[in-house]
């Protein structure tokens, strides 16, 4: 696979929910308004002091980062940034700065101090889709900009792991230095550019083929995790300690797609009810088959979202069409 996250907000309008998924999400209240399209949303940068820190995707050569931007001023010196790590330490960094006055931005392609490139004025007040990727290598290291998928500055053979070594694994959406509009349809991928990326999210609403888990009260167990994208209910849950077990739901269905499908995430939010650990898996069930995602660990006390993203449909190995999506379930196991 090449696709590691992808993150709309039509699902995620609350700060929790966000918490749950990056590893760093600053805790004050944050606000979400229309997106670029009819019915979506978009996450305001409040105050200029907006992170999202991914967990660590296991060392890449190159990470790809898309991100539709909105923003209405930009600082005139680099601090907001779209981050390529290893670990703590930065490789790369895109700096969002004011341009020729104040109507305009600039990305700046930085290297520790070392400015490497700088595009020309874009426009600001507008969505503009932004896309950043890096070869991270101290000697043939390569780099990137695009926006509304026209490529701006690049540039090959640089040394772009300030760190002093190859790779990355993290990648750090800093903008909490003065930048002020919104984001939305956020991407990562291992070094493939995917192109303007629109990001929907919707949830389960029916019980699918298989129900093993426990719902908390009642028989039904989709609507016991069906919570709302703008308020949290961990009150409501399905429970389950056995190996094995499997609870699978139907969403609801998508309409007026007509562009390609390019990748699919399954989010799941889950907590341990006692000290330990167990392991979870997300099922896709695809043509009547289940097909497993990875195996992952969980071990809080406190709810956590794991994701599973399947590029392809897995029932017949290529891309999602929207009937074989809307006919899919999604679910969990316990392994």
């Amino acid at each position: 696979m090449t696709v590691l996250q992808i993150c709309g907000f039509e699902a995620d309008q609350n700060i929790t929910y966000l918490q749950r998924e990056w590893d760093f999400f600053p805790a004050a209240a944050h606000s979400f308004s229309a997106g670029a399209f009819a019915g979506t949303t978009a996450l305001d940068i409040s105050s200029g002091n907006t992170r999202l820190r991914s967990r660590s995707y296991g060392l890449k050569n190159s990470l790809t980062v898309g991100m539709r931007v909105n923003f209405s001023s930009v600082p005139t010196s680099g601090s907001d940034s779209i981050r390529l790590r290893r670990g703590a330490t930065e490789q790369i960094r895109f700096d969002f700065i004011q341009g020729s006055n104040s109507s305009f931005m600039k990305i700046q392609v930085k290297r520790g101090a070392t400015t490497l490139a700088t595009t020309a004025d874009i426009a600001i007040g507008i969505f503009t889709y932004v896309e950043v990727d890096s070869l991270m290598n101290t000697a043939t290291g390569t780099y990137a900009v695009y926006v509304n998928e026209q490529l701006l500055v690049s540039g090959a053979g640089a040394n772009t792991a300030d760190s002093g070594s190859n790779q990355g694994d993290v990648v750090d959406i800093t903008l909490d230095g003065g930048t002020t509009g919104k984001i939305d349809d956020i991407y990562v991928a291992d070094g493939t550019l995917k192109g303007d990326m629109k990001i929907l999210g919707f949830a389960v609403n029916s019980d699918g083929a298989t129900t093993t888990w426990t719902p908390d009260s009642g028989t039904t167990h989709f609507d016991r995790v069906n919570d709302s994208p703008t308020t949290t209910n961990d009150g409501t849950y399905v429970k389950s300690d056995t190996v094995g077990n499997l609870d699978l739901f139907g969403h609801v269905a998508l309409a007026g797609v007509t562009t390609p499908i390019l990748a699919v995430q399954t989010k799941i939010s889950a907590a341990m009810e006692a000290v330990g650990t167990r392991n979870i898996r997300e099922v896709c069930r695809s043509g009547g088959s289940n097909f497993n995602g990875g195996t992952q660990a969980i071990s809080d006390l406190g709810y956590k979202t794991i994701f599973e993203v399947r590029e392809v449909d897995p029932n017949t190995a290529a891309a999602w069409t929207l009937a074989n999506l809307n006919a899919a379930q999604f679910g969990v196991e316990v392994v």
